[in-house]
């Protein structure tokens, strides 16, 4: 049954007030560590992956997939500088199909999936699994630098569970040895806490001190557990350093970048001739942003008008 406009007004003012509770705990932390010679980024993201499961109307499924592939974008965005902006797309043979998330450096972040509503696959022993609910497919990390010609990351999945394929992503793609974790914890109300880290050996770095670090995070308990405690990203960095420098702490939080006008300017790309076609129609064209499910709608009028404004064939 389609959403009805009170439907669609509950769902938003839900996400705004999510919106007005992340400000105040959502947060991406970055810092070194092991003498200036390893990078460490921390995040907790709750609510933000509660406005994308709000917004998608997601699964525990979806809810995974949108709350692993957001958070490892923010963590990549903490990577960048300035007005770049950097997207990470997962796209599986199975159900989910691909889940892109698009982060900047200043700790925006939007994301699409197409199948929210699937559920997820068991594996042999009976155990929800991420991984084969996305099924064979790869992992693209795109990098927008301003003018400059953006850089594209591929790597085939190894487990579809999101951090072990961008860790293996930096290690094939930038040759930089990195130790990926993101982590949700869902309940009946849907996610009650997400979030991760980032861990990557700086030139120079020590392996004996790298392995030291790396036997810490296998020690550390279950994400589960530390993020039920109210463990802060700072507090899950100092459990695995002992000399943490923090360089920064931001506010990451959900963001869309649609609007009216931006869907005017892409029905304008349609043509003269589609865009009669579709006020002859019908009385109204529905557009719905597919990152945060807004729906804009442009009467038979409008569509007449932006008509008007577009490209007949055969115009040079």
């Amino acid at each position: 049954m389609p959403d009805t406009p009170s439907d669609r007004s509950e769902i938003q003012a839900e996400i705004q007030a999510e919106i007005h509770a992340e400000v105040r705990a959502d947060v991406l932390v970055r810092a070194l560590a092991v003498g200036g010679s390893v990078r460490a980024l921390s995040l907790r993201s709750t609510h933000v992956s509660r406005q994308l499961c709000l917004a998608h109307d997601a699964s525990p499924a979806g809810a995974m997939a949108l709350s692993r592939v957001a958070s490892a974008a923010l963590l990549l965005g903490g990577l960048i500088k300035g007005r770049e902006q950097v997207s990470l797309n997962v796209r599986g043979e199975g159900e989910l199909g691909a889940v892109l998330a698009i982060a900047d450096a200043m700790g925006r972040v939007r994301a699409t999936i197409d199948h929210p509503r699937v559920e997820l696959v068991l594996d042999e022993a009976g155990r929800p699994s991420l991984g084969l609910t996305f099924g064979p497919g790869r992992l693209t990390v795109t990098r927008t630098m301003g003018l400059k010609a953006p850089y594209v990351g591929v790597v085939p999945l190894v487990s579809g569970e999101i951090a072990i394929d961008l860790a293996e992503y930096f290690r094939v793609s930038e040759q930089k040895p990195t130790t990926v974790a993101l982590f949700e914890v869902l309940g009946p109300e849907g996610v009650r806490a997400a979030g991760g880290f980032l861990i990557q050996a700086l030139p120079g770095a020590d392996d004996n001190a790298l392995e030291r670090v790396a036997a810490r995070v296998e020690r550390l308990p279950p994400m589960s557990v530390l993020l039920e405690a109210g463990l802060t990203p700072v507090d899950l960095l100092k459990e695995i350093f002992d000399d943490l420098v923090i360089l920064e702490q931001g506010p990451v939080h959900f963001e869309c970048n649609c609007s009216r006008d931006r869907y005017e300017g892409l029905l304008l790309t349609l043509g003269h001739d589609e865009l009669i076609a579709m006020a002859t129609e019908q009385e109204n064209a529905e557009v719905v942003c597919h990152f945060c499910a807004v729906k804009y709608y442009f009467s038979r009028e409008e569509l007449q008008a932006i008509a008007r404004h577009a490209l007949k064939p055969g115009t040079p």
